[in-house]
């Protein structure tokens, strides 16, 4: 995964803009028909907030792009929410 935060308010880490990727590789073949290598990659572009504590949630938009079976890829357009809790 690579990831990058930048804040938008200098001096301030309470709302940061946020951009990530990340792939995926099965390293094996299996009796389910997985086929070894490249499986999908994820890429997303939103907004950091800080929460209370260390708290923080990450609102955007994930683009989900899968290989499928037969040489079809998918792609997964998602409206993102992640809430990361840290007392």
């Amino acid at each position: 995964m690579l990831r990058y935060e930048k804040p938008l308010r200098p001096g301030s880490d309470k709302v940061n803009a946020l951009v990530y990727a990340e792939g995926f590789v099965a390293l094996n073949d299996t009796d389910w028909r997985v086929q070894s290598g490249f499986d999908q990659a994820r890429g997303f572009i939103g907004v950091e907030l800080g929460l209370p504590g260390a708290s923080t949630a990450e609102v955007g938009y994930l683009a989900q792009v899968i290989d499928q079976r037969g040489g079809r890829t998918a792609v997964n357009h998602v409206a993102s929410l992640t809430l990361f809790f840290r007392p």
